[in-house]
């Protein structure tokens, strides 16, 4: 794919390649693209099958385990899940401060 084609056109007179399907590849990249670590705070995305050993592992935990000391989730989806929310937090974090910046600007300039 080449990113120029965002601008080309065929001999129709139609794109050669649209915002979607661009959006459409990006969304649909393997678990094992650098954009899917990248995102995922730099370790590869659980796959399904992990998932599911780890409801395994959860269904044997709380059978095995003596009352009032079961476990909530299994280990390293807590930590998988905490990766990822306190990412998802620092990102709107960052967008709150360049809005707050952005208004602060806007104000300043129309005092003026």
């Amino acid at each position: 794919m080449d990113l120029r084609d965002l601008w080309r056109t065929d001999d129709d007179g139609n794109p050669r390649l649209t915002l979607r399907q661009v959006w459409v590849r990006v969304r649909h990249l393997p678990r094992t693209s650098a954009m899917a670590i990248l995102d995922n705070g730099g370790t590869e995305p659980w796959s399904i099958a992990n998932h599911l050993s780890a409801d395994l592992w959860l269904v044997l935990a709380r059978a095995n385990s003596k009352k009032g000391k079961e476990p909530k989730d299994h280990p390293a989806r807590e930590k998988q899940m905490k990766k990822r929310t306190a990412k998802k937090a620092s990102t709107k974090r960052t967008a709150y401060e360049r809005a707050k910046a952005r208004n602060a600007r806007r104000i300043a300039g129309t005092k003026t």
